[in-house]
């Protein structure tokens, strides 16, 4: 037990030498298991949230359930607006004003009633401009780039998740939610992340029309393109910086009492209890007074914005993997399998770990049955895990790396992140959320954030634990008879054709 704690000391030490890190009470972090689940929690944070609400998705989708939501919010809008609650919505531009119905005419409403509380920001990527964005249609260019950050605040909680908020998502499409209850300086580092973000977007107006912040000189895709994403990354790095050199402080204090704490049975700061949870009494700094309780837990936010060059979650992914244990366990989820060749290099040659990656089925896959080119992207996704597995079987590595398949009858599978398990453990310690599919589009196209979380408390890892056997408990182990079928067979002109644009999916 002392060398398993010595281990965690060890990664979360690591941590904080890559990324922001919050401490957090263990038992303030809850895991969601089902797409019901999630809906209800979002209503349920919107009713209670008296001073922020504040949301970044993809796109909003205009069913019944998305309209419910909405009606959510604008109740909770026009009671508290003259409280002081304002409300914040991110979205991506090319997928939320696609078509008629769109995220933005649902939201045009909302926007006119409490136009002084509410903001709407629409980001349109800078890699989209001139000719291209003149000839490639709708749907299409949302392979360019887009807003892809799923997170969720109401005044002190977040829900960190892959999941968009459309019909499916709330019904039958798998996912993953973890909610921070109580964590200001969690909300506050992904408001100020939301915040940078819009800074240099699009703002919606309650007469639809949209424009620049007046502070933004610089146009997306009419201006010139260097030097707009020299200031987007200024901007972002502003938060970035600020957040890392805060937490640093006192989060230092809070290693020392950890250390402390696998070497000694008990001391004036630390102790810990009879299921082997490690606690750390809260350094009460300025900094850091947010936390009710011990600390047992820490929440380390990733970004990814490679359009920006800001590359921090992909680094930090790649080095973890590089630092996981001889005889851990990592549980890797996916659900659009297209790792880039630099992450299948290192899982292949450089980690040490075992590897049990869930993917999508082709049946499960959310362009499954789609109409025209799209419908084929399931079978792309088929191609690029074949290739992946012939790579581990050339290598022999089948021992070490497995792949499996999700598959639920009238489930679409959107599932992504990683648990680790420290050798000679039966329980996650580390698990990784958040937007990321571990692709080319996350690392080089998409802006992503998701959040590494490690933890002591027992009974969110057991929660944690729980989450992923639901998820493997529906899949498939992947062998070469799973290529061999008849319907998972990728047309020779597909294969081909895969090379070229492997980079937008």
């Amino acid at each position: 037990m002392d060398e398993m704690r010595k281990d965690l000391l060890q990664i979360l030490n690591w941590f904080k030498t890559v990324s922001p890190c919050f401490g957090v009470c263990g038992r303030n972090v809850r895991i969601l298991d089902t797409p019901t689940e999630y809906f209800e929690a979002l209503k349920a944070n919107a009713r209670k949230a008296e001073k922020r609400i504040v949301i970044s998705a993809l796109y909003l989708g205009t069913g019944a359930l998305e309209k419910e939501l909405i009606d959510c919010l604008h109740n909770v809008s026009r009671q508290k607006s003259s409280q002081g609650l304002k409300v914040h919505v991110l979205l991506d531009y090319t997928r939320g004003t696609r078509g008629e119905s769109n995220s933005r005419s649902l939201l045009l409403p909302l926007l006119k009633d409490t136009e002084t509380t509410v903001q709407v920001s629409l980001f349109h990527t800078p890699e989209l401009r001139g000719i291209w964005k003149k000839l490639i249609p709708e749907r299409v260019n949302e392979t360019i780039g887009v807003q892809h950050i799923k997170s969720y605040i109401f005044d002190d909680t977040v829900i960190i998740s892959g999941a968009n908020l459309s019909e499916s998502y709330f019904t039958n499409r798998q996912d993953r939610y973890v909610v921070i209850e109580n964590s200001p300086e969690v909300a506050d580092f992904f408001n100020n992340l939301v915040s940078a973000v819009s800074s240099f977007s699009f703002q919606l107006a309650p007469d639809d029309t949209v424009g620049l912040n007046n502070d933004l000189e610089l146009h997306p895709y009419l201006g010139d393109q260097g030097s707009f994403k020299q200031e987007a990354r200024k901007r972002l790095q502003e938060v970035l910086s600020k957040d890392f050199f805060r937490t640093e402080k006192h989060d230092n204090k809070e290693s020392e009492n950890l250390q402390i704490n696998t070497s000694q049975s008990s001391t004036a700061n630390s102790g810990e209890n009879e299921s082997g949870d490690i606690k750390v009494s809260e350094n009460k700094s300025k900094e850091s007074n947010s936390v009710e309780g011990d600390v047992d837990t820490w929440v380390c936010p990733l970004v990814q914005m490679g359009i920006f060059g800001i590359t921090h979650d992909h680094d930090v992914t790649q080095g973890f993997w590089k630092k996981a244990l001889p005889n851990s366990k990592i549980l890797m989820a996916s659900g659009y399998f297209n790792l880039t060749d630099h992450y299948m290099d290192v899982i292949l040659q450089n980690s040490r770990a075992n590897f049990s990656i869930l993917m999508a089925s082709e049946e499960v896959n959310g362009f499954y049955g789609a109409r025209g080119l799209a419908g084929n992207i399931p079978a792309v996704y088929t191609h690029i895990a074949k290739g992946f597995y012939d790579r581990i079987c050339a290598m022999n590595l089948e021992e070490r790396i497995k792949l499996f398949e999700f598959y639920k009858p009238q489930w679409t599978y959107h599932a992504k992140g990683l648990w680790y398990y420290l050798p000679g453990s039966n329980l996650p310690s580390v698990t990784f959320v958040g937007s990321p599919n571990f692709g080319h589009r996350s690392v080089n196209r998409d802006l992503e954030a998701q959040i590494a979380v490690i933890t002591t408390n027992s009974q969110l890892k057991e929660q944690l634990h729980q989450e992923a056997s639901n998820l493997w408990a529906h899949g498939e182990a992947v062998d070469e008879e799973t290529f061999q079928q008849p319907h998972r067979q990728v047309h020779w002109l597909l294969r081909f054709f895969t090379r070229y644009v492997r980079s937008y999916f």
